[in-house]
């Protein structure tokens, strides 16, 4: 198993996790301090919450909060622990107060379906109980080795404390590539970066991962696996046309060479995982036909472009989503109009996630489950509304996200949100006024959808061909081709599949014709413009050693390469940019 460890800009060695002394288990049960439960009508105190909030903290309408009295050596009298969503109870926020002002850290349970945290009046630190036994962990004073104040300042992401039930959340450095400095400084520093940053990409990077849809002649390519999605939708013809996969970083189950153009093909080493390769210009135009107002026709360049899709059996696998230690933010996009914003730091009333600590990387109990990740959705800074009717609505309807049940940004109606339930349910849907995230372990939303349900089925979404209203980063006059990743869900009878889009050069209307033909009920946009944007990795374990493995020949450059191991972006260090990652149920084969 990889330790996870901050790695800022270059890499660097791998340091071995600081140990705490483990603390003594404790045999008799511990009075715990009483819990103050918030009301239970959600769609009124999120509302109210969103409304009056000043901190990530006030955002939370569920949070249970205890206190109790503390000695400390510093003078503090007073310790408060914040479990900012019960429902999930994996996040807590620990303070303690008096004279010297408050002192606070942000602390995870390893196991949240199984202990809970508590206090105990002056006792120096915090209370487990659950199915590991009762246990006192002292965090400060003369019985910590280390206090949480000396645990706090180790370079590792996360601690473990409390017999390693316990994480102690430090931020993360995020890695990120020279392309990426370059345009965060151009933005964040420079007047007018913002168009350096879209004149670069229309010149430097315009079709730069461009993958030509390769017919390969009279081959006839090996049928696709009948345990996948069902096939795409295709022209029709005497035979499905055999593609060579240009540039495909996965080993399919028993293929080599070409491939049968829509079909689905497992994945070596992952069951329950299928890689299917398609180019609009073989897609049956009669999937999209009924919607020709809505999409665009394509330009002969995108027409040939591969794209890849990756589908995961959704009876096998479930979905976490994690923040980068940098982005998305929770400030003003710089999109938003100045009519829809007011005098608070963000939409949501904060501009930080202060308190809560942003590490930009998995946690090691997520890290020895993963399966895959991929890079989630735009950055605060193109996360909002500039034109259109989402623009002058819910102060520019800023994309938001949700991290083990705490609401980072609020979610807004009418954005197109991959959402993950308490019960670890995978959906994207559109999100309504009215919806509560009292059931939402996870979630992220990135714009409108591509690809909708509707009264005859799946449609594709109203503003797929309206860039400004759409906000799909691009001019309606200049029609923007550029390497584009997406999600959909797919389902077939009682069987759910989520599938991630590669495209290897793309527009709205284009990805939205190759979803429609993959059966999707619905698809969102993810990142774009960059392999860094568009990652996606599989992992397995071979011998001891993690073996890392790409969706697209290339990506391997967002990893860093030490003494003969690859360790991989997002488990092995701090990451600047959020993701999302592929984990087995359990009891899954």
């Amino acid at each position: 198993m990889i330790e996870t460890a901050a790695v800022v800009e270059e890499p660097t060695l791998i340091e071995e996790p600081t140990l705490i002394e483990e603390p003594a288990v404790i045999e008799a049960p511990v009075p715990l301090a009483p819990v103050e439960r918030a009301s239970p009508d959600l769609v009124a105190l999120q509302r109210q919450a969103a409304s009056a909030a000043t901190s990530v903290i006030e955002l939370q309408p569920s949070r249970a909060t205890v206190t109790a009295t503390a000695r400390h050596p510093d003078g503090f009298t007073g310790a408060t622990l914040v479990n900012l969503n019960p429902a999930v109870n994996a996040w807590h926020v620990l303070t303690l107060s008096g004279p010297a002002g408050p002192r606070t850290w942000h602390l995870a349970l390893a196991s949240p379906t199984q202990d809970r945290l508590g206090l105990a009046d002056d006792w120096p630190g915090i209370v487990l109980s659950g199915a590991g036994g009762a246990l006192r962990c002292a965090l400060w004073g003369p019985g910590a080795t280390p206090t949480i104040d000396a645990a706090a300042t180790a370079s590792t992401p996360f601690l473990e404390l409390c017999e390693r039930r316990v994480l102690l959340r430090n931020p993360g450095q995020g890695r990120r590539t020279a392309k990426e400095r370059t345009t965060d400084f151009l933005r964040d520093r420079i007047a007018g970066g913002e168009q350096i940053t879209r004149f670069v990409r229309k010149t430097v990077y315009k079709d730069a991962w461009r993958r030509d849809a390769e017919l390969a002649g009279a081959t006839s390519a090996p049928p696709g696996d009948p345990a996948g999605p069902p096939p795409l939708r295709l022209k029709a013809a005497d035979q499905p046309p055999a593609l060579i996969p240009n540039g495909l970083g996965l080993a399919l189950t028993g293929i080599q060479g070409a491939v049968r153009a829509g079909a689905w093909y497992g994945v070596e080493g992952l069951p329950g995982g299928w890689v299917a390769t398609v180019a609009p210009s073989l897609l049956d135009p009669a999937a999209a036909a009924p919607w020709r107002a809505r999409l665009p026709a394509l330009d002969a360049v995108e027409s040939a472009s591969l794209a890849f899709l990756l589908a995961f059996d959704l009876d096998a696998y479930s979905l976490g989503f994690t923040i980068g230690s940098d982005h998305p933010r929770v400030g003003w996009s710089e999109r938003s109009l100045n009519s829809a914003r007011d005098a608070r730091s963000g939409p949501d009333g904060f501009g930080t996630v202060q308190p809560l600590t942003r590490t930009g990387v998995l946690t090691p109990a997520e890290t020895a489950r993963v399966v895959a990740t991929f890079t989630a959705g735009f950055k605060r800074s193109h996360g909002a509304f500039k034109y259109g009717p989402l623009a002058t609505a819910n102060h520019g309807s800023h994309y938001g996200f949700i991290e083990q049940g705490v609401v980072l940004s609020s979610l807004q109606p009418g954005l197109s949100t991959v959402v993950v339930t308490n019960d670890g349910r995978v959906d994207i849907r559109v999100w309504a006024e009215g919806d509560t995230t009292d059931d939402v372990t996870f979630a992220r939303q990135n714009g409108v959808p591509l690809v909708q349900p509707g009264a005859s089925g799946p449609e594709p979404g109203p503003l797929v061909a309206q860039w400004g209203p759409g906000n799909w980063s691009g001019s309606a006059d200049e029609k923007l081709r550029s390497l584009r990743a997406g999600a959909c869900i797919i389902e077939d009878g009682d069987r759910r599949f989520l599938v991630y889009g590669w495209f290897s050069t793309a527009t709205p209307s284009g990805m939205a014709q190759t979803f429609l033909a993959a059966g999707c009920r619905d698809a969102l946009l993810l990142d774009m413009n960059a392999l860094e944007h568009t990652y996606a990795a599989l992992y397995r374990s071979e011998e001891d050693q993690l073996q890392v493995r790409h969706l697209v020949d290339g990506m391997e450059v967002l990893d860093i390469e030490q003494q003969g191991q690859v360790l991989p972006r997002f488990l092995a260090f701090s990451d600047s940019r959020d993701f999302f990652w592929v984990v087995r149920r359990d009891g899954a084969r």
